[in-house]
């Protein structure tokens, strides 16, 4: 699957034009594009987020107007966690998808420090021109590049390849863990519980104090700064790595015990 991410107020006329050519070389089952591939009746951010999940690539139109548009309340939308590009573009850079920005006519591409802090990883992602005069020229070059990602042969998942996991002994890691625990309190059975590791996405307030969003890839958790596990004060940041457990007695994707980590841990047997 080819995802089009575009903001209809800058890029609407080259989304519709760049679905119909792409149609014409992968066909039109394997083109997601949303004025077109979405029913009567879905939840769109659900879709959005389906079939992002489930794309192999993913094209960010950037047109002169992708940094500056703005909402009612004269704030640009593309720096608002609750903007629909935000998530799309965000949710990509996440995944497995490979993002290939597409520059439209001329456009420059955005810095690192231009891009919001959840989409900072965009700046890295090596870009593709289309201009409306050189058309032909523009999709073949794309839609060649595009072969190579989808071919059998391909191995590429992501623009960003995750960290070799690190081998530690189980003891080593619950006796760090156990540590914290006592520090706060906790009495939690560690070695009972079946961990989940997942990225820190989304940050806001509540009555209740700072509650985060977690992705694992497949599902969205949340947890408040009382369920954070640190010896300072608790609190995380947007694109933090963490591990977890999911809460028993809270239906809703609660996040428990979390604790922030560097690295991606496997847990080896020493007695192996």
């Amino acid at each position: 699957m080819i995802f089009i991410s575009y903001r209809r107020d800058d890029t609407k006329d080259i989304a519709g034009r760049l679905y119909e050519s792409l149609i014409s070389k992968f066909g039109r089952n394997n083109i997601f594009y949303d004025a077109e591939s979405i029913e009567p009746g879905s939840t769109f951010p659900y879709e959005l987020t389906r079939k992002i999940t489930n794309s192999k690539i993913v094209l960010v139109l950037i047109g002169k107007r992708y940094l500056s548009i703005t909402d009612d309340e004269n704030e640009v939308r593309l720096f608002s966690l609750e903007d629909f590009v935000n998530k799309e573009v965000g949710l990509a850079l996440r995944s497995e998808c490979v993002v290939i920005p597409i520059l439209v006519d001329n456009t420059d591409m955005p810095s690192e420090k231009e891009l919001p802090e959840n989409l900072s990883k965009l700046a890295y992602c090596n870009a593709v021109s289309i201009d409306w005069a050189k058309w032909s020229r523009d999709i073949e070059f794309l839609a060649n590049n595009i072969r190579k990602i989808l071919s059998p042969e391909s191995k590429r998942k992501g623009n960003f390849i995750q960290e070799k996991m690190t081998e530690i002994p189980v003891n080593e890691l619950l006796s760090s863990i156990n540590h914290l625990r006592n520090k706060n309190k906790i009495y939690e059975p560690y070695s009972s519980m079946n961990y989940i590791y997942g990225e820190v996405v989304n940050k806001f307030s509540e009555n209740r104090g700072s509650m985060y969003e977690i992705e694992d890839g497949n599902n969205t958790y949340f947890c408040n700064y009382s369920d954070i596990l640190t010896e300072g004060f608790r609190t995380l940041r947007i694109g933090d790595k963490v591990r977890f457990a999911k809460s028993n007695v809270d239906e809703n994707n609660k996040a428990t015990y979390v604790l922030k980590i560097e690295k991606q841990y496997k847990l080896i047997d020493v007695n192996e």
